[in-house]
């Protein structure tokens, strides 16, 4: 008896090709969300690891945080990081791997992957890449506030002195640091040494004082003429993790937040101009030392 072997129409064939792709594109963007899931949760691995050096450092020190930046004349920029690192141990662990990775080239050279790469005082080679083109900023209006918001009063550094555990009301609901932008450029220059974040409300804040901006429409570095992220109305806050970032806080722990989130206890949305968001409600604002009261600092 003889078999007839039947082939795949033409009609069948496209079936299944029809079926693979619409298959493909349901699981894809699946995958990627996957992908980025990781990436978030590696980020704040990392800033877990960076919050409790930052509690190993306060109960070393007086229980005083660490300076934002100081840099003493004739002499390198130091970051809050520099004070960090011993305690951590780990360079790396200041970059987060969704970060725009050297968007500018301002680290050709000095990058991790170059052999001739400068080398910090333990031997680290690359150490400035993390060090200055960190992924993550300090709450330097409240942790390092300006006297009087007069910078004469903060001799050699571009913020104040830093405070001590003491004048925290609530640790675990005061932010230490957030996912920033990084690697920002300016008037057609680069500025990598972003470490620090600015506050929502800190232009019409009762006590805190701004530094570079706040969140608003175009304050720095938020906007195609600072940063290679998008824009967002949330200053130097990043928000590369689906719409969200992590946040480090005072007592060592971090969690993700959305901008919302983080601006709880304000008025800011999307679209109102740094001049116009106050704080509504301090006891829910994440970023002053004061949760009462009418004071923030």
């Amino acid at each position: 008896m003889q078999v007839t072997k039947r082939a795949f129409t033409l009609i069948e064939l496209l079936v299944v090709i029809a079926i693979i792709a619409i298959l493909a594109a349901i699981l894809f963007p699946v995958f990627a969300q996957v992908r980025e899931k990781a990436r978030q949760i590696s980020c704040l691995s990392s800033e877990k690891q960076i919050g409790l050096g930052v509690v190993q450092y306060v109960q070393d020190n007086d229980e005083r945080f660490p300076l934002c930046s100081y840099q003493a004349p004739n002499q390198a920029l130091m970051c809050w990081p520099d004070l960090i690192q011993p305690y951590v141990k780990n360079w790396p662990i200041f970059r987060c791997p969704d970060a725009i990775a050297d968007p500018f080239g301002m680290w050709a050279g000095i990058s991790p992957g170059n052999a001739n790469a400068s080398k910090d005082a333990n031997g680290v080679v690359g150490a400035g890449w993390w060090e200055w083109g960190g992924s993550y900023g300090m709450n330097s209006n409240y942790l390092c506030p300006i006297p009087d918001c007069n910078s004469n009063n903060a001799p050699n550094s571009m913020f104040g002195i830093p405070i001590t555990e003491s004048q925290l009301d609530a640790d675990s609901a005061t932010v230490f640091a957030t996912d920033i932008k990084t690697e920002v450029g300016t008037g057609g220059t680069t500025w990598p040494y972003m470490y620090f974040v600015e506050s929502p409300a800190v232009f019409t804040a009762p006590i805190a004082c701004a530094t570079f901006g706040a969140w608003g429409p175009g304050q720095f570095p938020d906007g195609p003429s600072y940063s290679q992220e998008p824009v967002t109305d949330t200053g130097a806050f990043s928000t590369r993790h689906t719409g969200g970032g992590n946040v480090i806080f005072c007592d060592g722990h971090a969690k993700w937040l959305t901008p919302g989130n983080l601006a709880a206890g304000t008025n800011w949305g999307v679209g109102v101009p740094a001049g116009n968001i106050d704080i509504t409600d301090i006891t829910k604002y994440l970023w002053s030392l004061r949760k009462s009261g009418p004071n923030d600092i």
